[in-house]
Parts: structure tokens; C-alpha cells; sequence
């Protein structure tokens, strides 16, 4: 059983380099995150090629699309692995069952010794234990009341671009259009995306139609990275990745898969 989990760079932080099986990734070639990592912009196709009406440097196509430009990678490079899953560099599921508390989220210092307790190759073995009962491992659910749909446009600011979400959902799939109803609801919240692990063919399968998606935002919205609200902790030209984690719950609603959830460790620097 093959296994590979990927995280994504945009800037320098501490990453266990020693890891089997946890490979950093990073979209900006002269961007320099402290060891080793796949380039995503040196692969052709990468995800620029989306891009390609929009006027972006390499950095902000980078900035822009963070982890989605890892999975674009995965969809047209990867073939070798069974199972695969994609965070950024300060997120982690935690796969070691001898860390013990009941939160979804822990927030943790940035530690080697923390990181190398979430990488570790030991951890394999919990991983491919949970495998053998289950076919997917996703973030452990958090609740909360409030809709997908106004968690989005409070977050983000931008009915337009959710509007354009929609839309594109509905134009995917007919089974999407008559259910289109469930981004109305109160759900879990699911700020931490695709970020669990998954049979590699699944996942492909989600990022197809993800870029999809995208691909006609950029089309129908006509300034889709502009700032509506610059003082909005979470900025207006990020959609992509808050989309993305929005889409990916509905994209499972419809696959008949078990599920298996694991809290998430939130990595931030260490104090002295």
C-alpha cells in the first residue's frame, strides 16, 4: 500500500524533510522554504495553464491557488500511489494514535519534535490499520449552524463569486442541479478541505471536477481576484482554496465511501 501526503509551501516554515512519505511541494521556483520540494511550475501542464486569459506572474498564480496547484499536479502527474492527501504547511491531520484529546482542531508549536510526531513513518502503520475497514480518512467534523453558503460569503465577502459556484456545480451534473439545495443547510464546517486521505483515483476524480468549477468562475466572473474588503481576515482573491473546501463534502455526498475522521493539528511558529 502506497502512500504519499503532500504539503504545500508559500513561504519558509520547519517540515520534517526525514519523512517517507510527507512531500513538501512549493509553485514558485526561486522560493526557497528550507529543504527540498516538487516544483509545481517546472511540471508541464501545471496549473498556470487555467490562467492563461488572466494576466499573473508566478507568484500570484502561487498565491492564488496554494494547494489546489498541488492537486492540479497530482491530476495530471501522479500515478504510482494508492492512496494520497494534500494540506499546507501548517495543517496536518493527525494520523498518530498516541496523541490523545477529543478537539477537532489542536494547536500546536512548531516544534521538530511535534512535526516529527505527525510525519513520522511510524504512523503508517495506524494509517494503513484504518485501510483496511475504511475508504477515506477526512478531518474530523466540527459543528456548526450556520450554512455553507453564508459561511463562504461571510468569510470571503463575495456573493458574485458564489453565485458563479453554484452556477457551475449545477452545470457539472444533473444529480449536482437537483441537489444544489444542500449548500442551504446547516452543516458541519469543513474549513480544513480535502486535506485527509484518499484512493488516488477518487481524488483525481474530485480535482477533475474542482478545476472544472474554477475554470468557469474565470470565465464568468469579470474581476475574479478583486479585494471587495481589504480589512476581511480572509481576503476576496482567495476563493479558490474556500471553495474548494466547500465542494469537496458535497463532491463525497454522492460517493458511496465509508469515512474515517481524524482531528487536525494546526502548526504555528514556536515561542522563545
Amino acid at each position: 500500500m502506497d502512500i504519499k501526503y503532500f504539503l504545500h509551501f508559500h513561504k519558509k516554515f520547519k517540515f520534517d524533510y526525514s519523512s517517507s512519505w510527507m512531500q513538501a511541494t512549493k509553485f514558485e521556483e526561486n522560493l526557497d522554504i528550507g529543504g527540498d520540494a516538487i516544483c509545481l511550475s517546472t511540471y508541464t501542464p501545471s496549473i498556470a495553464e487555467i490562467f492563461q486569459d488572466i494576466e499573473s506572474d508566478q507568484y500570484r498564480i502561487g498565491y492564488y491557488t496554494q494547494t489546489i496547484a498541488t492537486e492540479y499536479w497530482i491530476l495530471k502527474h501522479l500515478n504510482d500511489v494508492d492512496y494520497v492527501g494534500v494540506s499546507g504547511y501548517r495543517r496536518y491531520p493527525i494520523f498518530n494514535p498516541n496523541i490523545e484529546f477529543n478537539e477537532s482542531v489542536k494547536v500546536i508549536d512548531s516544534t521538530m519534535e511535534n512535526l516529527k510526531l505527525l510525519s513520522s513513518d511510524n504512523n503508517l502503520k495506524f494509517i494503513k490499520d484504518i485501510f483496511n475497514f475504511y475508504d477515506i480518512i477526512i478531518p474530523r467534523h466540527s459543528a456548526n449552524r450556520t450554512p455553507l453558503n453564508e459561511q463562504f460569503i461571510n468569510a470571503q465577502q463575495s456573493g458574485e463569486i458564489w453565485e458563479a459556484f453554484i452556477h457551475a456545480v449545477e452545470s457539472l451534473k444533473l444529480e449536482y442541479k437537483n441537489n444544489i439545495n444542500w449548500f442551504n443547510l446547516p452543516q458541519y464546517s469543513h474549513f480544513y478541505g480535502p486535506m485527509g486521505l484518499t484512493p488516488l483515483g477518487l481524488y483525481k476524480e474530485y480535482i477533475y471536477e474542482y478545476i472544472e468549477i474554477v475554470k468557469i468562475i474565470l470565465k464568468s466572473v469579470r474581476y475574479p481576484f478583486y479585494i471587495i474588503d481589504a480589512e476581511a481576515g480572509s481576503l476576496s482573491d482567495r476563493w479558490i482554496g474556500y471553495l474548494a473546501e466547500r465542494f469537496y463534502p458535497f463532491f463525497l455526498h454522492f460517493r458511496k465511501v465509508t469515512k474515517f475522521q481524524v482531528p487536525i493539528a494546526l502548526v504555528y511558529e514556536a515561542v522563545g
